[in-house]
């Protein structure tokens, strides 16, 4: 998520996060903290955020171990996935879930990509350099594999999909060697909240739009489904567990 200093209130979740800008910095954005009097102990630390970028080490943590990406404690009965038109049709998102009471949102008050104040994502994206100038880069910092976000594309339209904790399922690349993100395909959410629009023409939010309209016509909730809609996790079909961080 990328966040400018527009200071929304901090939930109580999020009180012991690092602050930037005065904001909370999410657990997994990359961040250092530096000691304003250099060789002096105990003294106040200046914090550095790359927001909008991503510590892949730290996403992979929260989606095993079933976490919120802003504040990392534990998801409970309900998680609300951040979902792009695109993410639909590839079935996953690489984005971490979040707590619906506070930090989502604080994520949507704060996130200029989320509420639409933003058209376009940074055409020089901040990068680690800035946090490597300070001395204190997040040694196991690494570039997200999954899910990235070219830098001056137009900003995606972004929905929230409020999921029942038995539908957190995690989603790997055919051979299971790379975690992708939060699986898509069998997930009913109990509601969906519209974000934000594309920014400019987006076909696949578009086609996206029409099928949701014609499958309100046949639902008297509206629900907005997943691509390939499938029914709950039985024990017949079985569920993928959540795995824990070895």
């Amino acid at each position: 998520m990328e966040l400018e200093p527009d200071r929304p209130p901090i939930p109580r979740r999020c009180q012991n996060l690092s602050r930037a800008g005065g904001l909370a910095v999410p657990y997994i954005t990359p961040h250092s903290r530096v000691p304003l009097v250099p060789g002096l102990p105990d003294t106040t630390h200046a914090t550095t955020a790359v927001f909008g970028a991503v510590d892949n080490r730290r996403r992979k943590i929260v989606l095993r171990q079933g976490r919120c990406q802003v504040c990392a404690q534990r998801l409970e009965d309900t998680a609300v996935f951040l979902v792009r038109p695109q993410d639909r049709l590839h079935g996953w998102t690489p984005e971490p879930a979040v707590h619906p009471e506070g930090c989502f949102p604080y994520s949507h008050a704060a996130c200029p990509m989320l509420d639409g104040r933003m058209p376009r994502h940074r055409r020089s994206p901040l990068s680690l350099r800035h946090l490597a100038a300070d001395g204190q880069a997040p040694p196991a910092w690494e570039r997200a594999e999954v899910g990235g976000y070219e830098p001056g594309h137009a900003a995606y339209a972004w929905d929230a999909w409020w999921v029942p904790r038995e539908q957190y399922r995690l989603r790997y690349s055919d051979d299971g060697s790379l975690l992708l993100g939060l699986d898509l395909r069998d997930v009913v959410p109990d509601r969906v909240e519209h974000l934000r629009d594309a920014e400019g023409e987006d076909p696949i939010a578009n086609g996206y739009r029409f099928l949701d309209a014609a499958r309100a016509l046949f639902n008297a909730t509206g629900t907005s489904l997943a691509p390939h809609p499938a029914p709950h996790p039985t024990e017949e079909t079985g569920t993928c567990p959540v795995r824990t961080e070895q």
